[in-house]
C-alpha cells in the first residue's frame, strides 16, 4: 500500500506565486492545489479533501469547513483570523493559526 501525499489547498493569494511555499513544503511530500476562492461554495470545492490550508481573505465559513473532509489544520496568511469561523473549526477540531508578524515591517 502506498502513502497518499498529503495536500495544501491555497484558498487565495495576493502573491505572484508560491515558489517559497512549495520550496519548503513539497520536498516533504506535500502537493499544492491553488484557487483563487471568493465564496464559500468555491473554499468547500477546493479544500474538500486537503489535509492542510493556507487561506488568505476567502471566506472560510461554517458551511465551508463542513464540508471538509480531511483538514488538519487551516493557517491565515495575515495577522487576524477575521475571514475563518472559529467556532466551526473547533466543532471539527480543526487548529487554527495565523502569522502574527505578517507585513509588520511594511505596514511599520
Amino acid at each position: 500500500m502506498s502513502e497518499q501525499a498529503l495536500t495544501i489547498a491555497v484558498t487565495d493569494y495576493g502573491f505572484p506565486n508560491l515558489d517559497q511555499e512549495e520550496a519548503i513544503l513539497s520536498p516533504m511530500g506535500f502537493t499544492f492545489i491553488k484557487g483563487q476562492c471568493r465564496t464559500p461554495e468555491e473554499v468547500a470545492a477546493l479544500c474538500g479533501n486537503a489535509d492542510a490550508i493556507l487561506t488568505q481573505w476567502a471566506p472560510l465559513t461554517a458551511e465551508a469547513i463542513h464540508a471538509l473532509k480531511r483538514c488538519r489544520i487551516i493557517v491565515r496568511y495575515g495577522i487576524g483570523v477575521d475571514n475563518v469561523d472559529l467556532e466551526a473549526a473547533a466543532e471539527r477540531n480543526i487548529p487554527v493559526v495565523n502569522i502574527p508578524d505578517y507585513a509588520v515591517h511594511e505596514v511599520a
